[in-house]
């Protein structure tokens, strides 16, 4: 028997090459690369408006720093990245302004866009594998265990959400510091950094998770500096994606448009499955004053695809053998038990010619999957889809008496560990790779799901006061996430009814109609919530804040010590509507 490996079953793509075109900085004279100025210097200091600065440019930033002068003041609402490799300092994670990092008693880390960019990181669970006190389904697989034993898988259907913060539980996902549902993953396309704030100081208003917070800070069309970037990538497990992120200048520094496009196939160990995503986004900023920013973003998230299971199913085939393969005939009414056939004898006993009778059956025949709904077999190629009607109630056995021709379809979970505790019972997961090669064979197949989400972000900035020691500003911000989500589950959800409970041996011998059943002794799935289900939902938030900043830090008498203080107001009104309609299939003649 092989045993299962530790580490969860594999999740992710394996090695990854990256191509990326974009615009190169500018060569000095000698050769010499020349440093890359930030989105906020280039808005100040490149004056003839060529994305770069010129030596006389930077000849004026070098002088305007040497000498004294006006102080620039940024909005308190808007991250400008002042960075040192992929060190940002900088963060609206605790408390909804742009602060440092330094300032703020919390644990907060900024991964840069450029930094997920040089890793090839895409998603959380990328970004999870490089922060502290995270974990992502690289290292973790996040599924739950009741009271019977049944294990409900999270990693499949729910990727996004499938993390650890801390060891205590998922992050809370937020954009532009509003809650989102979580239906689209994280994506580098569409941000300039991911903020992550851990433990309880996570539930700042408006957000809660006590585990931690996941804030995108959003791209935003740029009204300073044109520019174009593509990339491509392939990986080991036979994933792909493309990406064309453009921004162009309408009017300079009053309006420019952005828009992005990309393609994803994502590949798994276990086949068959993939997944097909497509995303797409355009956005507007206006700035018609210099104190006044409109800000207008849509995005659109597409995914088609079937997800491989990411936790092994319970063992029901490893105590059937040891018991001695116990058989039933449905049309002779007859077991098998180590070679030897039984019959129904007196006083619910099973006998065997002048064999001791049976007065103990093993608990491997029952009719419990039915619970007196239709059962519908499908098998593989060439074989006919096979149909009953339920003839008996779930507690007959052969032991308790058959007076009909029933079809027992599962075997029962007779291996479990700590069965006598009152509360909990656990099963061992299936370890012999002989019965389940959980390196190549996907056990949820059959099961396909579709996302469509769509997101509109409108945001107006104005600032009333900008001095050197006031600031006064407020925000006001409309999202909206509308998403649609279809599943098709003919195998049941990753659950304990689904694929993911349990694997049994067939221990019928033959058909209802006396044909023999070639699955006999088999391994084989069982599902009895069959279905298909819409899951739409549309979270709607209006948001506004004033802020104050007074500012004592570059003053010269004993008020410097005073430091920088900002009073922040705040008003958030959410309407949030989930539903889910499910239909369960019924099969049909002819």
């Amino acid at each position: 028997m092989r045993l299962l490996p530790a580490s969860p079953l594999p999740a992710r793509p394996g090695l990854v090459a990256c191509l990326l075109l974009a615009a190169l900085p500018a060569v000095g004279a000698r050769g010499q690369t020349a440093p890359v100025p930030s989105p906020a210097e280039l808005a100040r200091w490149d004056a003839n408006r060529n994305g770069r600065l010129d030596p006389e440019e930077l000849a004026a930033q070098r002088a305007a720093a040497a000498a004294p002068g006006e102080t620039v003041a940024l909005s308190p609402f808007e991250v400008v990245a002042d960075a040192a490799g992929y060190f940002q300092s900088n963060t609206m994670s605790g408390t909804r302004l742009n602060s440092k990092i330094e300032d703020l008693g919390q644990s907060i880390t900024v991964m840069t866009k450029e930094q997920m960019s040089d890793f090839a990181m895409l998603n959380i669970n990328d970004v999870f594998d490089h922060m502290a006190s995270t974990e992502g389904t690289g290292t973790y697989s996040d599924f739950v265990v009741d009271r019977t034993g049944a294990v409900t898988d999270n990693v499949t259907f729910d990727p996004n959400n499938a993390n650890r913060v801390r060891g205590l539980g998922n992050a809370n996902i937020a954009f532009n510091n509003i809650a989102m549902t979580g239906r689209v993953p994280v994506d580098r396309l569409w941000l300039d950094s991911i903020e992550l704030s851990r433990g309880p100081n996570a539930n700042i208003f408006g957000l809660g998770n006590s585990a931690g917070t996941v804030n995108q800070v959003p791209s935003t069309a740029n009204v300073s500096r044109n520019f174009a970037r593509a990339e491509a990538r392939v990986d080991s497990y036979d994933g792909w994606r493309g990406s064309l992120d453009v921004n162009r200048v309408l009017l300079r520094n009053r309006l420019a448009v952005r828009g992005s496009v990309a393609h994803q196939h994502t590949g798994f160990v276990r086949r068959p499955s993939g997944e097909d995503a497509r995303r797409v986004s355009l956005q507007v900023k206006a700035q018609p004053f210099a104190s006044t920013t409109l800000a207008l973003s849509w995005y659109n998230y597409r995914n088609a695809g079937t997800r491989p299971n990411f936790s092994t199913p319970r063992d029901n085939i490893t105590a059937w053998l040891a018991a001695g393969k116990p058989a039933w005939d449905p049309v002779t009414r007859l077991i098998t038990l180590n070679g030897v056939t039984y019959g129904q004898g007196a006083g619910s006993t099973l006998v065997a010619g002048g064999a001791t009778p049976i007065t103990t059956l093993p608990t491997y025949f029952n009719n419990s999957p039915t619970e007196g709904r239709s059962l519908l077999r499908v098998g593989g190629a060439g074989d006919p889809r096979y149909f009953s009607t339920p003839t008996v109630t779930s507690t007959t056995t052969p032991l308790t008496g058959v007076s009909n021709n029933i079809r027992f379809v599962s075997t029962s979970a007779v291996n479990s560990y700590g069965a006598a505790q009152p509360l909990f019972a656990s099963y061992a997961a299936l370890a012999d790779q002989s019965l389940y090669d959980w390196e190549s064979v996907n056990l949820m197949a059959a099961n396909k799901q579709w996302d469509n989400v769509d997101t509109y972000l409108a945001q107006l900035d104005q600032v009333f006061l900008r001095t050197p020691r006031h600031t006064l500003a407020a925000q006001a911000t409309y999202l909206l996430e509308d998403a649609r989500q279809i599943q098709d589950l003919p195998l049941g959800p990753a659950s304990v009814n689904g694929v993911n409970g349990e694997i049994y041996a067939d221990p019928n011998t033959r058909n209802l109609d006396g044909s023999p059943n070639p699955y006999f002794g088999r391994p084989y799935l069982r599902s009895k919530e069959p279905y298909l289900r819409e899951r739409p939902q549309r979270w709607e938030t209006v948001r506004a804040q004033l802020a104050y900043r007074l500012d004592f830090a570059a003053d010269k008498s004993w008020t410097r010590w005073l430091g920088t203080q900002q009073f922040l107001g705040y008003h958030e009104y959410k309407d949030q509507r989930d539903a889910q309609y499910a239909w369960r299939r019924t099969p049909k003649s002819g």
